[in-house]
């Protein structure tokens, strides 16, 4: 194999495998499973063998033809497939939010990318290079978005009775928008446009898959601000940490430095299992399916355990000083009961004295004369 051809068979499989990373990595709750995230890679392959057998199938029994099947034929059963695993997966207690959805789609989509990458590079020696670049930030992402849609419909469907109406509606209609999407792409390739359109309809999607991680990340911190306000256990600090989880790394750096790369990864462990389990909980709340909640409660309850080991193990003297790492009055409920207070127990007359000082003159008003002085 000449240089060239390795070249392009390194950037069809490492560019592909780097947007994955990224998107995978967006998802700092990290309520993803890895070994999920590798089977729904691995079936995305498997996908492509199985769609490539029955499109050349086609296409030998003059079924079809070629053009055909790339323009029609293919988007179809293509995104079937992808999105098969995650039928499975909509069943699982592990299954949290439609940011899950999204993730496991897009890496189906990337695993069903790499495997076409690989057989087109090899197909096309004298052309293998830019044919790699271009299918890399187009067909690729285009592969990847629509079967992550399907993974974020899934995952907003998931709330609804296994039965409704509303749920099936909800999954047939992100398969066919799946499919319209990528029957577009396809035609519009097929009609010799420019090049550039692709890369842009390509780089377009990504970004709305992302765009939308964001949007649910953002309802899941709410989730665990709110859940985790009715947890003894877990003070305000500790909350506050949580609340900020997108760069807790860096927040645990002078924890690090303190106490060493084990107790800082300790403490990690501790704050991701307090937001899990928030999200948990309040995945079991919305349930409509009483397997599924049971087995949500059941996934809070392991987590809330585990906090609990890991915090003995932690120790007092480290727990205290984690919950100092954000002062109190970071967390906006925290502030808006401070502002309450304040206002509820200075009279108007007595602005800027404090708590302390007004009640101590309502003690003194309250007194006989001659008691107190």
């Amino acid at each position: 194999m000449s240089l060239a051809s390795t070249s392009a068979l390194v950037v069809a499989i490492l560019i592909p495998i780097g947007y994955l990373l990224w998107v995978s990595q967006r998802d700092f709750f990290e309520t993803r499973k890895v070994y999920l995230v590798h089977i729904c890679f691995v079936w995305g392959m498997i996908a492509y063998a199985i769609v490539s057998i029955i499109q050349s199938n086609f296409i030998a029994y003059e079924l079809l033809t070629r053009d055909q099947v790339v323009r029609f034929a293919a988007p179809i059963l293509e995104e079937l497939f992808k999105g098969a695993i995650l039928l499975y997966l909509i069943r699982r207690a592990d299954f949290t939010y439609f940011v899950d959805g999204a993730i496991y789609g897009f890496t189906v989509g990337i695993g069903f990318a790499i495997i076409e990458n690989i057989e087109y590079v090899i197909a096309n020696p004298s052309s293998a290079l830019v044919l790699a670049v271009l299918r890399a930030h187009s067909t690729n992402l285009i592969h990847a978005t629509a079967s992550g849609s399907i993974g974020i419909a899934l995952g907003l469907a998931r709330f609804e009775r296994a039965d409704s109406i509303r749920r099936q509606l909800t999954l047939l209609a992100s398969v066919l928008a799946a499919v319209a999407l990528h029957m577009a792409f396809n035609n519009l390739v097929n009609s010799g446009v420019p090049i550039l359109i692709p890369i842009l309809i390509g780089c377009s999607g990504g970004v709305v898959i992302y765009v939308i991680m964001r949007r649910g990340l953002r309802i899941m911190k709410a989730w665990v601000d709110e859940e985790l306000q009715n947890e003894e256990s877990i003070t305000l600090h500790e909350i506050n940490v949580v609340n900020q989880l997108e760069t807790v790394d860096k927040a645990l750096a002078g924890f690090k430095n303190c106490f060493g790369e084990n107790s800082a990864a300790l403490a990690k462990e501790i704050l991701l299992a307090q937001a899990q389990m928030g999200i948990y909980k309040r995945s079991a709340e919305k349930q409509q399916d009483e397997e599924l909640r049971q087995s949500a409660g059941r996934q809070a309850a392991e987590l809330r355990a585990s906090m609990d080991v890991n915090r003995k193990k932690l120790g007092a003297y480290r727990m205290a000083y984690l919950r100092s790492i954000f002062p109190e009055d970071v967390s906006p409920l925290w502030t808006r009961l401070d502002a309450v207070m304040q206002a509820l127990t200075t009279p108007k007359s007595e602005a800027g004295k404090g708590l302390w000082i007004t009640l101590d003159q309502r003690v003194k008003e309250s007194m006989p004369k001659g008691e107190g002085q």
